[in-house]
């Protein structure tokens, strides 16, 4: 009986580490396939902080942004691409149905060129009409909203130069 846990627990194992470790992604014939990583992640990096990203890239996925999430989690952030929906300008944000505090980081030409620190999430049943407007500092292609107090405990600062790490879908 002891042999046949052991055999149970073993391939137990080998199917819980080998599990989402890779994902076919293209298929040669009905018995091969050839396996490929599917762990890339979307990044940002500034002055050396990396931070796990998701894009919003569509219209829709801009005006939902983080809306009604609870929390972030540590070193993930949302980056608003104005260039995939071709609308690089001056934006202006505002935290309706936010639950936490953000710091909005403005970006332009790969550059931080503004950044609205500890935004506060809205008391509740606050009317949208009585929402504080945050404007980006200028015509902007892309914004970076992170947990509040990331930029500063990251010493990010206006002028520092942002690499994106990210593939378009």
């Amino acid at each position: 009986m002891i042999g046949f846990t052991k055999n149970i627990v073993l391939i137990s194992t080998l199917i819980f580490v080998s599990a989402g470790c890779t994902k076919p992604t293209h298929q040669t014939n009905m018995n091969q396939q050839i396996l490929q990583p599917s762990f890339k992640t979307n990044m940002v990096i500034i002055n050396g902080s990396e931070i796990e990203i998701e894009v919003a890239n569509t219209a829709a996925l801009q005006q939902q942004g983080l809306s009604g999430r609870r929390k972030l989690d540590d070193n993930t952030g949302m980056l608003f691409d104005f260039v995939a929906t071709n609308t690089v300008g001056q934006k202006h944000f505002w935290m309706i149905d936010m639950q936490f505090n953000l710091d909005i980081i403005w970006i332009r030409n790969n550059k931080i060129i503004g950044i609205d620190k500890n935004v506060p999430s809205p008391l509740p049943n606050t009317s949208p009409e009585k929402l504080p407007r945050y404007p980006s500092p200028g015509s902007i292609e892309y914004a970076l909203e992170v947990n509040a107090g990331w930029s500063d405990e990251h010493k990010i600062e206006v002028g520092d130069t942002v690499t994106l790490d990210y593939q378009m879908k």
